[in-house]
């Protein structure tokens, strides 16, 4: 299951990439991404930030609906925190000891650690030490 998944997003980027090399306007590709997203709740925008154009779309209404990032913001958290030099891959997250609400939270972690177990209290400690005002800039 998880391996159709990353086949089906592979093509679905090679689609768009084609989609973005030839379209001129905002393509609906809804037709050609259903099969790829069977399955799924989400939706997808190709958007040149050059060119402050719209490429292509898929579930536009569902892209139009404001939603929390939940657990794919520590991807860009954790890019922010590698670049301000927060920490590095030998980085030991230290546990202090209060429950966290999920048993594999409550110990220490590392970078490979947080991400793969989402561990909300690395995020926040993270969050803290870059600052808000540097992830605006970061964003």
């Amino acid at each position: 299951m998880k391996n159709t998944i990353h086949i089906n997003f592979a093509i679905f980027l090679i689609i768009a990439n084609i989609i973005y090399s030839s379209a001129s306007a905002s393509t609906d590709i809804s037709t050609v991404a259903s099969p790829l997203f069977e399955g799924t709740e989400g939706c997808f925008l190709l958007y040149d930030a050059s060119t402050n154009a719209e490429i292509a779309q898929f579930n536009k209404a569902k892209c139009a609906t404001q939603m929390a990032p939940d657990s794919t913001f520590k991807i860009a958290l954790s890019l922010m925190a590698f670049d301000a030099e927060i920490i590095d891959q030998k980085t030991i997250f230290k546990w202090d000891k209060t429950p966290k609400g999920m048993e594999i939270w409550n110990s220490n972690h590392t970078p490979k650690t947080w991400m793969q177990f989402s561990v909300v209290w690395v995020s926040q400690e993270i969050t803290q030490k870059i600052g808000l005002n540097k992830i605006k800039n970061y964003l």
